[in-house]
């Protein structure tokens, strides 16, 4: 499974696609919740250089814990409707380059371990930081 596409679905639930190794690109243009472990280690994953681009532009709320994990082709995050990200969210996510989610107050821990490229946060409204938030980084 290399291409997705749901234009309808509104929920990608846990581990809906973890360990989807072949996953490349998807649309899920209608989805405002995004569950725990939902891509994790989707490793060749690199839908829009930027998530909220064209894949997920109406995902709210909280980001499930682990929900990218170890999605290495991601190159960048803008989420700007999403107000909680879950542990690990982001983690290991090698090639992220930058994140921009102007409406996360909160952060679990470990969110956005790892991103070792990382060189641009925009995180203005961050007013929790979960443990480890930013380690390895």
């Amino acid at each position: 499974m290399a291409n997705v596409s749901f234009p309808s679905a509104t929920t990608i639930g846990s581990y809906a696609f973890g360990y989807c190794f072949k996953l490349a690109n998807g649309s899920f243009p209608e989805v405002a919740t995004i569950s725990q472990y939902a891509f994790q280690y989707c490793s060749s994953f690199r839908s829009g250089q930027v998530l909220n681009s064209t894949v997920f532009p109406k995902v709210k709320g909280t980001l499930g814990a682990y929900a990218f994990r170890g999605c290495q082709y991601l190159t960048g995050v803008d989420l700007s409707l999403v107000t909680t990200v879950g542990a690990q969210a982001f983690s290991a996510c090698s090639r992220i380059t930058n994140v921009n989610m102007a409406g996360v107050t909160s952060t679990g821990g470990g969110a956005f371990s790892y991103l070792t490229t990382c060189t641009s946060y925009s995180l203005p409204n961050l007013q929790t930081v979960g443990s480890s938030t930013f380690y390895s980084n």
